[in-house]
């Protein structure tokens, strides 16, 4: 009889352990794509892989005046930055001419408070969707507020993008909330949640911290992993999610990608950018410490192509966070099939432009507004 139990108990044992295998702990598959860093340089020369096709100043006022660039985003002829200092979004023509401002600093209807901006996007019709910490707002293109909702709880958001009749938002990661969904599905103008995706507690499929890491291409939306380099296309038809992971040369990398817990943050995604069937990719890699804080890094550029998943690297360079690069110019987004970089620093600037025909007559002083060039990839070195 105990013979008996035991082997009633066993097989019970067996058939619990394949239902959770294919009910509750489906392993999901993790495609690979090899990066290519042949032409990786650490000493950037912009002419070796970029077009200049366009250069624009931005017009300098009292009203203008921009600090760091968050983020940006294109939307009917005109870029928009997020600048977090001026708590601020600002609105230019593809001439430079400033057009508006769209935040008003504050606590009451309409208002954001200050330090809460975070992603932001435009629709098709020019409204600007604004989700703070304390609001979801959604402006018409006069500036006047159409829509103003409490942001619900847990629903903090990172990043946002409009894509087809929709805004989809990645949440950002907050203590204690476990199985919330990662991405929404807003209904636009009345800002309802009418889909969830993901769940947090899949480590495969969570958002990790950085700008921009959400983009859009067809049926996708593209974002990223914690602690883990990976891109995640989510189906929007399906909700199925396709993760495709980078292979290096280096096999020391390749087991940082998914990391052991000691590990954990040594890779990490920084920047997503779509522009025609590309991704520009940079990510960054831990190479050193100081009294066990992450204080030395290596930065990698990337050109990712969506269709047959050929990756190349293009620039790498290590820094520390206590002396930062000298550099003129640094990619930020992009605008339909164009890369963005956007230049701050005069003094580089100046030093560097009579390398380029279209830059060699612009003048740019330390109290102006960046200036924006717009670049078209070389398809001989496109993936």
């Amino acid at each position: 009889m105990l013979k008996k139990n035991i082997l009633v108990l066993a097989m019970l044992t067996i058939i619990v352990a394949l239902i959770f295998s294919l009910v509750g702990c489906k392993k999901e598959d993790v495609n690979t794509f090899f990066v290519d860093d042949s032409n990786s340089k650490d000493n950037f020369e912009l002419s070796k892989f970029f077009n200049i096709k366009k250069v624009i100043k931005l017009e300098t006022n009292e009203n203008s005046i921009m600090g760091y660039i968050d983020s940006l985003r294109c939307n009917q002829g005109k870029i928009s930055f997020r600048c977090c200092e001026q708590n601020q979004i600002l609105s230019f023509d593809l001439n430079g001419d400033f057009v508006k401002s769209w935040i008003k600093t504050g606590n009451g209807p309409g208002e954001t408070q200050k330090n809460s901006l975070r992603g932001f996007c435009f629709t098709p019709q020019g409204y600007l969707f604004n989700p703070n910490l304390i609001r979801w707002q959604l402006f018409n293109k006069k500036r006047e507020l159409i829509k103003e909702i409490r942001t619900p709880y847990g629903t903090r958001i990172h990043d946002c993008i409009y894509h087809k009749d929709s805004i989809f938002a990645v949440l950002r990661e907050q203590k204690g909330q476990k199985n919330k969904p990662i991405i929404y599905k807003i209904s636009v103008p009345d800002l309802r949640i009418v889909k969830e995706y993901g769940k947090a507690d899949n480590p495969l499929r969570w958002y990790n911290g950085g700008t921009d890491l959400l983009a859009s291409y067809q049926d996708y939306i593209i974002f990223t992993s914690q602690n883990a380099l990976q891109l995640n296309f989510l189906n929007t038809q399906t909700g199925e999610i396709e993760i495709w992971s980078p292979k290096f040369k280096d096999d020391k990398v390749n087991k940082l990608i998914i990391p052991n817990s000691g590990e954990a943050g040594r890779l990490r995604w920084d920047q997503i950018s779509h522009f025609n069937k590309y991704l520009y990719l940079k990510y960054r890699r831990c190479t050193g410490t100081v009294l066990g804080k992450q204080k030395f890094y290596s930065f990698h550029h990337l050109i990712f192509n969506i269709r047959n998943k050929k990756c190349a690297e293009i620039y790498s360079f290590n820094k520390s966070t206590i002396k930062k690069e000298k550099r003129w110019w640094y990619i930020r987004g992009a605008c339909g099939d164009y890369l963005v970089a956007v230049c701050t620093d005069a003094e580089e600037f100046n030093k560097h432009k009579d390398k380029y025909p279209k830059l060699s007559n612009i003048k740019f002083n330390i109290d102006d507004n960046p200036i924006i060039l717009l670049l078209e990839p070389k398809k001989e070195i496109l993936p």
